[in-house]
């Protein structure tokens, strides 16, 4: 659950990235299991929501601890999290052809997560440190484990240097490659997005101006967005599917940001012309 307040308004919305991916990876026409857990706050009505439009629980959802809820203040193109209740965790990962693994209260432990498919991994929960109610990053040693079975990854700058410990981008993403990520998906912001693979370092830049939504899920849209453009064919394609998710629902509010797939693709056909390959590293470090 999330409260947004942005501006002069609040917003209480059901949310996380089993709302956000899901419900997009659903509109593309894939197949979805959510593996979450909620507390008896969460009600029936949302629970039977969230199934009517496609989803599918694969695991017994329902907790004694309440369900994880943030206070999400927006101001200035940027976010303050606070974590208001915590459920509990997610002992159990079922096997998957494609398994997106993206915490948000560090509900997951790397540990448990097998790799037996193309694995996805948004690391933001495993780095989320709440012991004082505000959320800060912390670097999580236990992270690197499920890094080297992770065939992709997406990060924003300030994950990717409390991941790395090092501020060179360029190094840093080479470290990712290193420990075992093939495709490593940066989120740059209002500058755009890079892509960094075996075929080289790709860049989509934003020509987006004007007022944003509130920011919340939108790191989920490019998340789902590229893993649907990857499995249908390949990581280029993943990125622009991925971003054109982004501009889509940029100006939304809460789940009204999750597009369509028609206004996705439209989205996806302006921007494949727009892919630009970098290789310089100091091409990198003015971007970032």
């Amino acid at each position: 659950m999330d409260i947004i307040r942005y501006r002069d308004r609040e917003i209480r919305s059901i949310g996380g990235p089993p709302i956000y991916m899901g419900l997009l990876l659903r509109r593309l026409g894939a197949d979805v299991t959510v593996i979450t857990k909620v507390g008896y706050d969460f009600g029936d009505d949302r629970i039977t929501w969230v199934m009517r439009n496609g989803l599918q629980f694969g695991n017994e959802i329902l907790s004694n601890e309440p369900t994880t809820c943030f206070l999400i203040e927006v101001q200035r193109g940027r976010k303050k999290l606070t974590l208001l209740s915590r459920c509990s965790d997610i002992e159990t990962i079922p096997s998957f052809d494609y398994l997106i693994v993206n915490p948000v209260a560090n509900e997951v432990k790397p540990e448990r997560v097998k790799k037996t498919g193309y694995l996805y991994v948004d690391p933001q929960g495993f780095l989320r440190d709440s012991s004082k109610g505000l959320v800060v990053l912390r670097k999580n040693p236990s992270l690197i484990n499920l890094l080297c079975n992770a065939d992709a990854m997406k990060v924003d700058l300030e994950e990717l240097y409390t991941i790395t410990s090092l501020r060179n981008p360029f190094n840093s993403i080479r470290y990712l490659h290193d420990l075992g990520v093939n495709e490593v998906i940066l989120s740059l912001g209002s500058k755009g997005v890079i892509l960094s693979c075996k075929d080289g370092i790709f860049l989509i830049e934003s020509r987006h101006k004007g007022e944003k939504g509130d920011l919340v899920g939108l790191g989920d849209l490019l998340g789902a967005g590229y893993v649907f453009g990857r499995i249908k064919k390949d990581p280029i394609y993943g990125l622009v599917l991925g971003y054109a998710s982004v501009l889509s629902g940029i100006r939304g509010l809460a789940l009204e940001k999750i597009p369509t797939k028609e206004e996705i693709l439209e989205k996806a056909e302006k921007l494949a012309n727009e892919v630009k390959e970098i290789g310089e590293e100091e091409q990198l470090k003015r971007l970032c």
